[in-house]
């Protein structure tokens, strides 16, 4: 029986021979000999970093990747080792490919894959020179800054069967850089088996000062650490007295987390030098002995409490959303079908915050499946309310009030679970935010605040919904303090919406035109980017730049019009809806479809 087809958004990767026909005509059995070695050199490769071979088409080789790093990762080893294996030969017949890679949509049916995303993989390998990689902008916008990868920008290209130009860049190695490895295996014969939530110890922090006078400087930030992620409901923390026992010994990560149970480590240092400290802190997966944050924090000593409290702060609010990514990651290399209602969550999240339709269907299904795993809505509850209301949102629904409607109840169903969980709050402030309900919608975020002052998501949202209150200076303050907490967090293009309607709000509309700037980078996928673009730009008086954005706009909506579009707005005041309507308008959005 054929299977039904798969639809999915990934990142494809389409590699070719170079010159192929003339290697065959000068030697056609090493020609063969080679092409086939090459291919199945670089799926070796492939697999290695998590990526699947799924066709090989004559000369050419389609694989797909859930990451656009481990795509591009993969590209590079194989092209620095193929280039090494060519320069041995003594014969003419060497293999060289051209790669290109994508994200897109694909189709998989009866073991066979097509989609738009693999032709825009196949267009952009053409640009790319022998031995070389092209990569869409779409794809590199999604790579850690991180890694050791050179962009130079081939501008926009104009592709066959593509009708908008598409930004390419050809990617390499920067200089004297090694290529990042995949992920080593996990670690077999755990000692304690571990939690069902992510578990974290956090060590003593090294006095590195020379003075036995500072153990309580360092003690405090370890025991203040511990105490500030214990209450958040997520973690599953090991106490003081258990990650204490490693305080003055040489500690090998590894082996502390598997004696404690935990897949991951926070350890650090403190060195004083006069009246200034140097804090260090540095968060490790235990499993692949990988580094997954580090940050560094020098302050003067004036009060060693507030320097304290500001350190602790400053780590916990970096920390956190990091450890909430890696194990996002971490469950979209799991098998899917073993996760556990944790696993769901966390799966679900990486979807989400792609903020785009075709992510948001999946997003929704693995929150469902956390809440059928785990019934009464403590893993997935306040997540499915979020979905749902960026489904009303983005009319990406049948029925946008059922969504509502939906928002509204696993928000509630999320708090009564857990009331002590700051981001439940944090979902329910939004729901009433677009249930129109201001004062209480800030009230669920004030409440969510108090229960921790630096959850950052909070902070974040509060600035949409002071935004949409009327309250622009105070949006931007709570926007800033966000930031500063989580300066990397998935939401951010979130909380630049409310930073956009914040300037808007004002009358600020070059800022308001940068903050839509920022969203857009960070979130290309989203429309919603383009419509803030297109209205700042038309208010400025830059109306080509504005009709191209509604353009693209209508071409990722184009059932979307002033109607729908206001009806969407929560914003208190009705001029300022009034004016962003009409600034649409002028760049050529319908008024009614």
């Amino acid at each position: 029986m054929n299977q039904l087809p798969l639809r999915k958004l990934a990142v494809l990767v389409h590699a070719d021979i170079v010159d192929s026909t003339a290697l065959v005509q000068a030697n056609e059995a090493l020609a063969h000999q080679r092409i086939l070695a090459c291919f199945q050199y670089f799926s070796g490769i492939i697999t290695s970093y998590g990526g699947i071979t799924r066709e090989l088409r004559g000369d050419a080789l389609i694989a797909e990747f859930e990451r656009a790093s481990d795509a591009v990762g993969a590209a590079l080893a194989f092209q620095s080792d193929q280039a090494g294996f060519n320069a041995l030969l003594t014969d003419p017949i060497r293999t060289s490919l051209r790669i290109g890679i994508s994200i897109g949509e694909v189709v998989i049916a009866d073991e066979t894959i097509t989609g738009a995303g693999i032709v825009m993989a196949q267009r952009l390998e053409q640009l790319a020179p022998p031995g070389g990689v092209v990569v869409q902008g779409a794809a590199c916008e999604t790579i850690p800054r991180r890694l050791p990868f050179d962009y130079h920008s081939l501008g926009e290209q104009s592709l066959k069967g593509f009708d908008a130009p598409v930004r390419a860049f050809q990617v390499s190695l920067q200089a004297g850089s090694v290529i990042p490895e995949p992920d080593p295996p996990e670690v077999q014969g755990r000692l304690l088996p571990l939690p069902d939530k992510p578990s974290i110890a956090v060590l003593p922090f090294v006095n590195m000062s020379g003075d036995p006078q500072q153990e309580y400087f360092s003690d405090g930030i370890s025991e203040d650490i511990i105490t500030a992620l214990s209450r958040m409901p997520w973690f599953f923390v090991i106490s003081r007295n258990s990650s204490f026992i490693y305080k003055d010994q040489q500690v090998d990560i590894r082996s502390a987390a598997q004696e404690l149970g935990v897949q991951y480590v926070l350890e650090g240092s403190v060195r004083k030098s006069g009246e200034r400290v140097r804090v260090t802190a540095q968060l490790i997966d235990a499993m692949t002995d990988k580094h997954v944050w580090a940050g560094k924090y020098d302050r003067e000593l004036a009060d060693v409490f507030a320097v304290q409290d500001e350190v602790v702060d400053s780590i916990v609010g970096e920390v956190a959303p990091e450890f909430l990514s890696a194990e996002a990651k971490r469950a979209q290399r799991a098998d899917p079908t073993t996760l556990n209602a944790w696993d769901c969550v966390m799966r679900g999240r990486w979807h989400m915050w792609k903020l785009a339709r075709e992510h948001l269907a999946q997003a929704r299904s693995l929150f469902e499946r956390a809440i059928g795993l785990v019934p009464g809505g403590e893993f997935g509850a306040s997540d499915l309310a979020f979905t749902h209301m960026l489904e009303a949102y983005y009319s990406w629904t049948d029925s946008r009030q059922d969504s509502m409607q939906d928002m509204m109840r696993y928000a509630q169903q999320a708090v009564v679970a857990d009331d002590h969980d700051a981001w439940a709050h944090t979902t329910l402030g939004l729901a009433n935010l677009f249930a129109l309900k201001w004062d209480e919608a800030l009230a669920s975020l004030d409440h969510a605040i108090t229960l921790y002052p630096n959850f950052a998501p909070a902070l974040g949202m509060k600035c949409l919904v002071l935004s949409c209150s009327g309250e622009p200076d105070d949006a931007i303050d709570c926007f800033d303090k966000a930031v500063r907490l989580s300066p990397h967090d998935s939401l951010i293009p979130m909380w630049l919406m409310g930073k956009f309607w914040a300037h808007w709000e004002a009358k600020r509309y070059p800022q308001a035109m940068a903050a839509a700037s920022e969203f857009m980078r960070l979130a290309p996928e989203n429309p919603t980017a383009r419509r803030q673009l297109a209205a700042a730009y038309s208010i400025s008086g830059n109306a080509v730049e504005a009709r191209q954005l509604i353009q693209e706009y209508l071409r990722l909506e184009p059932d979307h019009s002033a109607v729908n579009i206001r009806g969407r707005l929560p914003a208190r005041n009705s001029a300022t809806v009034e004016l962003f309507i009409d600034a649409l308008c002028e760049a050529g959005l319908p008024r009614e479809v």
